[in-house]
């Protein structure tokens, strides 16, 4: 049984935790840079980086190699079978090495394996010991860009010509003479650009920051349990679905010479054919009005979106079997999450896969995508989340602290918010006295906290369920504004120093946060409409390089608040222990999820829970507080 990169029968024994704490020595410090054999049926952006390195075509035909080893300079690059790994394992051994890679998610799990497969050392030495840290990691932190070449730009080092690696492809390296010397100088170049990386920025990422990313990275190598027998069925099934749905659609696809009835030529020829207008979108929530206006006509529009919704089930449902592994205790699928994927610092998915958004109220042909994770015989799936912790944030930053007052006496969120502005004052809970008051208030308060204006909050409504005049969507916009005058005022304090920024010509708009993390948009600018009305607002880049976009006050606020939810549950993960944080499955936005041996599984909860709540740099009375659901597979809670 292969079981890499994780050398137990039991995956809950690979130490989460581990992580390379020790002191940063420039004279000990090395990048490594792998190039490893691909095309278009095998590569990062259709698997896992472990599945693709168990995969039987895995060729590390190319290792870069660059920095210092007790103070004496390593610049190689070559075939990997002619560098002396034994002799920088035994270096490591007797005085730390820092390894640096950019993507520390491909370059750790190929060094391993490599290392491994050539006997130099054993898989669990290695995943204990030859550790490493990831500059693309910390560029994404620092808001740089996570490419390489695009990094390089913005830190003003010699730009590499990805054209050559893009050349790369599909080549066969095990001929001598493919080794060019442009495509060594272009590996070379690799190394050595992560390491000035490193050198120029590693003092501006935390230690705290640097541990989270390695935990998350270790998690995802260690993967989650499924239920391999839901999995294949609900391929199966996925199959028999588009079968059902290809007769009902009237053009013939494949005599077209297309691989899926998706064209969009072949819908605008249908819609000439049934004599009806072309929308400008055929995407499901950009043509809705189109399909209520011309549904008996249209009626093909629901099979296409069926055939659709079944096609990208069955493909993320491939994609996890393709990640999956059988241990002892359970199948696991291995999967990657980007640290800092998202500006505001969350995460985000990556590998092909998104396990930050798996469809949870996206049920087709009867299969659950979510249920697929299933707690292996003997543990139950805790998932934490924590109580509306942005509208909570929203209301102690805007000083609406009265609301925060009632919550801690006991009143929900929602329920707080229709008795101070919706004249609700029934003893009575809402949520039992009056379910549709108590929705309009949720989406009230979820919805609008970021100045969500009329036409969007009905659209919001109505995908929610519930109908909204225009006349009751802007009522209830200028409801809200007019009741919560703090948080329409926190909004604007934020544009107006976004304004003050862009009238200076500054380099950043930034801010502290509440966790102390400083938070930047870069380069706002006045920047004027292309088209009518020609309005003149502010513009900036999210993150350093990228193409400038519209912000205000609102956008500020709403990423200032999500991303002090995320640090909220960072700070939760690097309080937890091993003997917690070795059964942590997954973490989305506000939600963290474990699989718990049954047999302690209410002491331990109780813990996390404590680690989840207790954070330090929030006042002593916000109502911080997480609730936690037990299920045999994960689900919607």
């Amino acid at each position: 049984m292969n079981t890499f990169p994780v050398p137990h029968k039991y995956p809950f024994d690979f130490r989460i935790t581990q992580y390379p704490d020790f002191p940063e020595d420039p004279n000990n410090t090395l990048a490594i840079d792998w190039e490893t054999y691909y095309d278009k049926d095998y590569s990062l952006t259709l698997m896992s980086s472990v599945a693709y390195v168990m995969d039987e075509r895995f060729d590390p035909y190319l290792v870069a190699i660059k920095g210092k080893v007790q103070g004496q300079d390593i610049h190689f690059c070559g075939r990997p079978s002619t560098f002396p790994w034994d002799d920088l394992i035994t270096a490591h051994k007797q005085n730390p090495i820092r390894f640096l890679a950019h993507n520390a998610s491909f370059d750790e799990p190929v060094t391993w394996r490599y290392l491994q497969t050539a006997g130099h050392e054993s898989l669990e030495w290695l995943t204990e010991n030859f550790l490493f840290l990831c500059t693309a990691d910390m560029a994404a932190y620092l808001k740089y860009p996570r490419a390489l070449a695009r990094l390089s730009y913005e830190l003003r080092l010699p730009v590499p010509d990805k054209s050559i690696r893009d050349k790369m492809k599909g080549v066969d390296f095990t001929k001598d003479e493919e080794l060019t010397t442009e495509r060594l100088n272009y590996a070379m170049g690799d190394a050595k650009n992560c390491l000035l990386a490193w050198d120029r920025l590693q003092n501006q990422w935390p230690q705290h920051e640097r541990k989270f990313s390695v935990f998350s990275r270790r998690r995802c190598y260690r993967g989650v349990p499924m239920d391999t027998e839901a999995l294949d069925a609900g391929i199966a099934r996925m199959s028999e679905v588009k079968a059902e749905v290809e007769p009902q659609i009237p053009w013939d696809w494949k005599a077209r010479g297309n691989k899926t009835p998706l064209s969009p030529i072949a819908m605008r020829d249908q819609c000439v054919k049934d004599g009806v207008p072309i929308p400008a979108s055929f995407a499901e929530n950009k043509a809705e009005e189109w399909e209520e206006e011309w549904g008996d006509k249209v009626w093909w529009m629901q099979h296409v979106r069926d055939w659709r919704k079944a096609n990208t089930h069955g493909s993320r449902m491939n994609r996890m079997k393709i990640s999956t592994q059988s241990f002892d205790i359970s199948d696991f699928m291995h999967f990657q999450q980007m640290y800092c994927g998202a500006h505001t610092g969350r995460s985000s998915g990556s590998g092909g896969m998104n396990m930050q958004n798996l469809p949870w109220g996206e049920i087709v042909g009867g299969v659950n995508i979510r249920h697929m994770i299933k707690a292996p015989p003997g543990y139950v799936i805790m998932v934490a989340d924590y109580s509306q912790i942005e509208p909570r944030l929203l209301y102690l930053q805007s000083g609406m602290t009265h609301i925060l007052d009632m919550i801690n006496e006991g009143t929900h969120v929602y329920e707080a918010h229709a008795r101070l502005t919706m004249g609700y004052d029934d003893p009575c809970p809402l949520k039992e006295a009056d379910p549709y008051m108590y929705k309009l208030a949720k989406f009230r308060v979820l919805g609008l906290g970021y100045g969500c204006g009329a036409s969007k909050f009905q659209v919001l409504c109505k995908q929610a369920g519930f109908e909204m005049t225009e006349e009751q969507s802007a009522a209830a916009v200028a409801d809200y504004r007019e009741s919560h005058r703090a948080i329409v005022n926190y909004w604007y304090e934020h544009d107006e120093w976004l304004n003050q920024s862009a009238k200076a010509q500054d380099p950043t708009y930034e801010f502290k946060m509440l966790s102390g993390r400083t938070f930047a948009v870069y380069d706002p600018r006045y920047v004027e409409e292309d088209d009518p009305p020609y309005r003149v607002g502010v513009k900036a880049r999210k993150n350093r390089g990228d193409s400038r976009i519209s912000m205000w006050g609102g956008t500020m606020t709403e990423n200032e608040i999500q991303g002090t939810g995320m640090d909220i549950l960072k700070h939760a993960v690097n309080e937890l222990k091993e003997s917690e944080l070795r059964y942590w499955l997954l973490d989305s936005h506000d939600e963290l999820v474990f699989c718990l041996p049954k047999s302690d599984y209410k002491d331990m909860a109780d813990e996390i829970l404590k680690k989840m709540t207790n954070v330090p740099w929030l006042p002593d009375n916000f109502p911080l507080e997480a609730d936690a659901d037990f299920v045999d597979m994960y689900q919607k809670t």
